[in-house]
């Protein structure tokens, strides 16, 4: 016998004391619980019929709003990716639909802006003396896209820029082979190819690639 008889309607729409979320009954049976904005979007009220989509819905509003609300708390700890959240969401159990949809709501709201995020990293990355291919790696490993345009400067002016930075930290004991050595490898980890942190690191310390 199906849970949903063809004269079953809905009779009661009860709200809450906060005013936020309302409850669906069928005569004395509670059939859903749902915030009211969402109940308002499917149409639910007093003397519609209760089917088995509208009950669907209903319950992937629900999924969706708290999907949403867990998302909301994870950006307030630090800004993610759409990648990030829909990773989280789907770790805490909720199902594809309700993230669909509560990715959906936060991209519409401005709340997940994957380019604004990509660029902002892209930046800090470069600031930090990351190379064109470190900056990529890492936006990668966050599930974002290279932003079209890059901070300017070609990646040699940048490797300069992060050997400087590093060579005034070079401990003054060190002989100038080893110095040469340990600023290359530094530049290598910051996503330089070997040749351009190589001629980088010489170019700042002032002795020749072949030193090492």
């Amino acid at each position: 016998m199906s849970l949903f008889a063809e004269h079953e309607v809905v009779t009661r729409i009860a709200t809450d004391a906060a005013g936020r979320f309302v409850s669906v009954f069928v005569g004395r049976r509670r059939v859903a619980r749902l915030p009211v904005g969402r109940a308002r979007a499917l149409g639910i009220e007093a003397g519609v019929a209760w089917t088995p989509e509208l009950a669907a819905g209903a319950a992937l509003a629900l999924e969706s709003f708290d999907a949403k609300k867990k998302a909301v708390a994870l950006l307030r700890v630090r800004s993610r990716s759409t990648a990030e959240i829909r990773r989280r969401l789907a770790d805490a159990g909720f199902a594809a639909a309700a993230i669909d949809a509560a990715v959906m709501e936060l991209t519409k709201d401005g709340v997940l802006n994957d380019a604004g995020l990509a660029e902002s990293l892209a930046q800090a990355g470069a600031d930090k003396g990351l190379s064109s291919r470190g900056v990529k790696a890492a936006l990668k490993s966050r599930g974002l896209e290279s932003p079209g345009d890059e901070p300017a400067g070609s990646e040699l002016d940048r490797a300069l820029t992060a050997a400087r930075n590093r060579a005034a930290r070079l401990p003054g004991s060190l002989d100038a082979a080893a110095q040469f050595r340990r600023l290359a490898a530094a530049l290598g980890r910051l996503g330089y190819e070997e040749d351009v942190a190589r001629h980088a690191a010489a170019s700042v310390l002032g002795v020749k690639e072949s030193l090492d």
